[in-house]
């Protein structure tokens, strides 16, 4: 992505340096600093996870049918899993709202993303009811 931004803000400043008004090259530079937030280890993290439940088959319409609190619960666990007061076992045996073999905390970065992938997730969930009722 830091790729896509140095070449935003070159063909920014070549058009500002042709026309220093061009409302162009004023929009050019603010999609390079609204990419510029996104290009950080954690947001792609979050990225990367969600990319991954993607190609597991947990898609949109999967998504959807779970209508429960499910993948909140889901974003709990793999937040849960990071700290040092909590028995994994005592995650998946407790709160974890899918199959065990579906559990696979790791490393904190590795949970946290997850969890955050998790917490996306649902928000889009909640968005597109939001739509449909709207409709």
């Amino acid at each position: 992505m830091s790729e896509m931004i140095i070449r935003l803000r070159k063909l920014a400043d070549h058009i500002h340096s042709m026309d220093s008004g061009s409302p162009d090259a004023k929009l050019l530079y603010d999609a390079a600093d609204r990419l510029h937030l996104l290009d950080t280890p954690s947001f792609l993290a979050v990225l990367a996870a969600r990319m991954n439940q993607i190609a597991e088959g947990f898609d949109a319409a999967h998504d959807d049918k779970h209508d429960r609190g499910e993948l909140a619960l889901a974003a709990a666990c793999y937040a849960l899993a990071v700290t040092d007061h909590t028995d994994k076992s005592l995650i998946y045996e407790s709160i974890w709202p899918f199959e065990r073999k579906w559990f696979k905390p790791k490393g904190k970065r590795h949970n946290l993303g997850i969890a955050g992938a998790f917490i996306g997730t649902e928000l889009d969930r909640l968005q597109r009811i939001d739509e449909m009722d709207i409709s």
